[in-house]
């Protein structure tokens, strides 16, 4: 939709519900909050609007479930980490080709790796099946 449309929506919402709640759900949390700006610019504010994205959705869906279970979703950074640690650890023991090993140094290549793991984890593919 493109951003005049989109504005013109948010602006609409905004009027039908001034007071109440809303969550504007983005591709990233920036582009939410860009939108929410441009909004605040047309009509001099956003009151009651959220900027999230799915994953906030998401971990506010499963919050119940995860604290009973004592545990949370890894953020950003803590993925990231952990994929570098991997790719440190198998580059070290040489359990990967030196063609692969090589492309360490190669610009984005951990970004490439990180995700593709991450498309693995939306399609449902565990450790055990890659194996």
């Amino acid at each position: 939709m493109p951003l005049s449309r989109t504005l013109a929506a948010l602006e609409g919402i905004t009027l039908a519900h001034p007071r109440a709640r809303k969550w504007l759900v983005g591709p990233d949390i920036n582009w939410s909050r860009e939108s929410l700006l441009a909004l605040a610019r047309r009509t001099g504010g956003w009151l009651g609007w959220e900027s999230i994205t799915l994953r906030t959705v998401a971990q506010e869906l499963a919050f119940v479930a995860l604290s009973e279970r004592a545990t949370r979703a890894a953020g950003d950074i803590e993925l990231t980490a952990l994929v570098n640690a991997a790719l440190d650890d198998v580059i070290g023991r040489h359990a990967v080709s030196q063609p692969f090993a090589a492309l360490e140094r190669g610009r984005g290549f951990r970004r490439a790796v990180f995700d593709a793991i991450g498309t693995l984890r939306v399609a449902g593919s565990s450790p055990a099946r890659l194996r």
